[in-house]
């Protein structure tokens, strides 16, 4: 992560591990976290932008996000059991 103070804090608090942020203007810590939060909100799902372009997933999101993402969906399938009511 490559990211100012306030920034980097909201950032990490977040899970956001491979970003690189810089904030142009303002550097007051309370301006920075506003921006950074406001612009964590903008982000969309994968499948969100793949739907909204008329695109298959896999060329919208990065391979290693699609192969992390059925890795843990698989092991949360193996270790949560179904609750079907």
């Amino acid at each position: 992560m490559i990211a100012g103070g306030a920034a980097r804090a909201v950032l990490e608090c977040a899970g956001v591990h491979d970003i690189l942020a810089k904030s142009l203007g303002s550097d007051n810590a309370i301006n920075v976290v506003h921006a950074t939060v406001a612009a964590l909100k903008l982000l969309q799902r994968p499948e969100e932008v793949a739907a909204r372009r008329g695109l298959p997933i896999e060329d919208v999101a990065p391979a290693g996000m699609l192969k992390a993402r059925r890795k843990s969906e698989a092991l949360a399938a193996s270790v949560l059991p179904d609750r079907t009511i």
